[in-house]
């Protein structure tokens, strides 16, 4: 199976988007130049288990293998793994479900041998939505739920 990343490459006066698959082996390999600090990429694959506190990646594992590839073969990048709620968790008193989910991430690619300090988290919960629609209750409509949910990865550290 391939996985499609996207990322923006930041640049005066323009955004450039540009995209890139991995299977096993990259399919497409990008310059090592186009790993620059301030790229991103989106995934909305990544789905969590261990109750309403996202303490596990349940799915999306094929996407994180490919990411590992990726930081396995480009040990001069740091990287943060940003999780974005969609909708407000019912049962979530006194955890942070974004950024649980965000410290499962990590978790899964340090056990797969890349090195903690490479990786940092954030749980972003539903502070940057990038659809603000609702209902008139004020909850999150699906359509907006499904598109706020997501993993963005930001490059925050490269030799390039």
């Amino acid at each position: 199976m391939r996985n499609i990343f996207s990322y923006l490459l930041p640049a005066a006066g323009f955004i450039g988007l540009a995209s890139f698959g991995f299977q096993d082996e990259p399919t497409f390999k990008p310059s090592d130049k186009e790993f620059i600090v301030g790229a991103t990429m989106t995934r909305y694959n990544i789905g969590f288990g261990g109750g309403d506190c996202q303490t596990e990646v349940s799915s999306g594992q094929k996407t994180l293998d490919s990411l590992y590839l990726m930081l396995k073969s480009r040990p001069y990048i740091k990287m943060e793994i940003g999780v974005h709620e969609g909708k407000p968790c019912k049962g979530c008193k006194k955890c942070n479900p974004s950024q649980n989910a965000a410290d499962a991430i990590r978790d899964y690619l340090v056990k797969k041998s890349i090195d903690k300090s490479r990786l940092s988290t954030v749980g972003y919960g539903m502070t940057m939505p990038l659809l603000n629609d609702t209902t008139g209750d004020g909850k999150p409509t699906e359509k907006a739920a499904r598109l706020n949910e997501r993993v963005v990865f930001k490059i925050t550290y490269s030799k390039y």
